[in-house]
């Protein structure tokens, strides 16, 4: 997540919680302070922990990243805060 501080995160992660544990799965929640490195590192992270699927709210929604990701056949789900629009640098969906 971009910052954990704000609110539209925070309820998207409360209830990507309380769907993943109504299926018998967890959560690891990343922030990234917005950080584009930190960001980059969490991702590789996951990607080597071979995480079933991601809900990502990118610094850089460059496609070519995310596609890498698909290709490792990790899901995905982008999500873009409210006044965020779609094919913004931030919140491509």
């Amino acid at each position: 997540m971009l910052d954990a501080g704000n609110p539209f995160f925070a309820d998207v992660s409360r209830g990507a919680e309380a769907a993943a544990a109504a299926a018998g799965l967890a959560v690891i929640l990343c922030n990234s302070g917005q950080d584009a490195a930190k960001e980059t590192a969490y991702l590789n992270l996951l990607a080597e922990q071979r995480v079933q699927a991601l809900l990502l709210t990118p610094i850089d929604a460059d496609p070519v990243r995310i596609r890498r990701l698909i290709d490792r056949g990790m899901r995905r789900r982008l999500a873009r805060p409210p006044g965020r629009q779609r094919g913004h640098a931030r919140g491509v969906g």
